[in-house]
Formats: structure tokens, sequence, C-alpha cells
């Protein structure tokens, strides 16, 4: 198995025909519990959040792999005034990925544990969704802004 770092939480693992045959894996027929198992042992993860593009050859398999210790948060808002008030009030500015879906503003925020989201709670509401709801967002909802969507509102929207 060949593990490359392709960034801080980002990796791709190469696996063999012959370590999947040792596994007793088919790469075409790989699970997911399998393909999890597989990146946690590798990458010695035992909890938190992994997100995983699989891609299987005919003998071997390659896997992209995104580890979150926490995942992403997720904000709802019902409008666009909203979505800006309360982004351009906010006083941190976190990873974050601001997606429209279903006539709403989803904001997805990584790295932090619920601070600081008073102005988010003030005009949306917080999502119990679990961090896959993340690829869901990206396959049905549109992509506004990636990686800093919060600093990017501010810069635009906020008073100099």
């Amino acid at each position: 198995m060949e593990i490359h770092a392709l960034g801080d939480r980002t990796y791709s693992l190469y696996i063999s025909e012959a370590e999947l045959r040792r596994r007793c894996i088919e790469p075409l027929a790989v699970t997911a519990s399998q393909a999890c198992a597989m990146v946690r042992s590798a990458l010695g993860v035992e909890s938190g959040t992994i997100l995983l593009d699989l891609f299987p050859g005919h003998r071997d398999l390659l896997i992209f792999v995104h580890n979150d210790p926490y995942g992403p948060e997720f904000y709802s808002f019902k409008d666009a005034d909203s979505m800006i008030e309360s982004l351009a009030a906010s006083a941190a500015q976190p990873a974050s990925s601001l997606f429209s879906y279903n006539g709403q503003y989803i904001l997805a925020v990584w790295g932090w544990r619920s601070e600081v989201t008073a102005s988010f709670l003030e005009f949306g509401q917080r999502l119990c969704e679990p961090s896959l709801f993340l690829l869901h967002l990206r396959e049905h909802g549109q992509l506004l802004l990636d990686g800093q969507a919060i600093s990017e509102i501010k810069n635009i929207f906020s008073p100099v």
C-alpha cells in the first residue's frame, strides 16, 4: 500500500493487487466498510469523519481520502439578506463553503466547534445533518463560494 499526503488532511492510497488479494477484496466489488477499514488502518485514524473517493481498477484500487476530525457544521438561511447580514456580523472567519439548495442558502463551516455562532443563529438555524450531507450538497446543490465563503462575504458586504 502506498500512501501520499496531498495536503494537511488529504491523502491518496494506492492498494496493489497483492494487498487486495491478501485481504480477499475484489477491487470492482469493494464495499464502503472495507475501504473505510483499510484507510483507517493505513492512516491510524480511529475516529472522526473521513470522506472517500474510490477508483477501482481491474486489479488494484486508488482511494482519495479527506480526513476531518470534526466534520463540517451546517447552517441554513431562508434568503440572501439574512445570510449576508449573518456572515458580515460574524467575528470568526473559519473555512467555509456556501451552497444554494432547495430555495435556501446552506453554509458549511469547518475547523471550529459551535464557537461565535450567535449571528448564525440570530439570522438562520443550525442543521443537525451528518458530515456526509456535504456530499449531498455538492451533488444536488449549487456551490456559490468554496473555501473561504465567510471571508469573501465579509470583504464584499462589510463596510470599510
